[in-house]
């Protein structure tokens, strides 16, 4: 019996060895896969970046400001921190996240929305993978429990990654050196979509964005924005929050429009920042050619759009 024990531990301590070289090696793998989805959180973790202007938001941050636009304008080193499909509790801790490694930005661009000022848990939500390789990082781990992962995401070797098998194959083939992915690549964060918009059915369309663009009405997720302002100021950080183009014959018929601008011209002036709404430029927002959908803009849509939003920047004298 003694036998059987003592065989039975070694091969569960094996076993548990196992788990743990092939979850490292797996992470350590996705941290050198070039997709944009995992690189914008190698390159904060790789440090000592120095970038004039940072851009805050979601994926109508990360799809409609181009950096390298905005740097030939306005004379400035820009990077794109934009998160797809999550809420403001994201954008605010990659934001701190980044700041651990690197330099603090003399400006920020916040890209705000109807689905800005919210928080959620990020556990299996879209592009979740993008944060597997971050379960060893401090910062992180302090904060995903709150996020919704549990104690077996962070201590169990290999659970959080039950599902995803793409990342499983490119962590392990990366990890051992077999191959090396250049998938979807950003500039600077960027990542634009170059299909133009098609509507099925105009109000099916208005009615799942309207779902996605509700204003929020908890007071905590106000205050947390509101600090994040003061924060910003307290640190010398000019901020400018910007309501990039939506398609006008929709964004017209969100119900929560009115109360969020409101707000927004309300924060502007409490905390004497700037607020550039382009929903209010029709000849912008009324051309279907600059959009992929109702609420992104295109490849050439967002072309135009940083070129204007640069222009007026560099006019604000914010960089000078």
């Amino acid at each position: 019996m003694k036998v059987f024990i003592k065989k039975a531990l070694i091969y569960i301590i094996f076993l548990i060895a196992c788990a743990i070289g092939l979850d490292w090696i797996i992470t350590r793998g996705l941290q050198r896969v070039d997709d944009f989805i995992y690189e914008p959180w190698t390159y904060i973790q790789k440090g000592n970046h120095n970038h004039d202007v940072l851009i805050l938001g979601n994926s109508r941050a990360q799809g409609h400001i181009h950096p390298a636009i905005l740097d030939s304008i306005c004379n400035c080193d820009s990077y794109n921190l934009g998160i797809e499909a999550y809420l403001m509790n994201m954008h605010v801790f990659k934001y701190n996240y980044y700041l651990q490694y690197n330099q603090k930005p003399r400006l920020i661009i916040y890209q705000v929305d109807l689905a800005t000022i919210h928080q959620a848990e990020i556990k299996r939500g879209s592009n979740s993978e993008q944060f597997l390789p971050l379960f060893y990082d401090k910062y992180w781990r302090e904060r995903f429990i709150d996020l919704g992962y549990s104690q077996l995401d962070l201590y169990c070797p290999l659970y959080r990654y039950f599902g995803y098998h793409s990342a499983i194959r490119c962590g392990i083939m990366e990890g051992l050196g077999l191959k090396h992915f250049e998938l979807n690549q950003a500039c600077k964060g960027f990542k634009g979509w170059n299909e133009d918009m098609v509507f099925s059915n105009v109000q099916v369309e208005i009615e799942q964005i309207n779902r996605a663009n509700r204003f929020s009405k908890n007071k905590e997720d106000f205050e947390v924005f509101e600090t994040f302002i003061q924060q910003c100021k307290t640190s010398d950080i000019e901020i400018v929050l910007v309501y990039s183009p939506m398609y006008e014959p929709v964004e017209k018929q969100l119900i929560d429009r009115e109360l969020f601008k409101t707000y927004m011209h309300e924060v502007s002036d409490k905390y004497n920042v700037v607020y550039l709404d382009y929903t209010k430029n029709l000849e912008f927002c009324s051309n279907k050619s600059y959009f992929s959908s109702p609420g992104h803009l295109n490849l050439l849509g967002a072309e135009v759009f940083t070129t204007k939003l640069a222009h007026d920047i560099d006019s604000l004298g914010l960089l000078k």
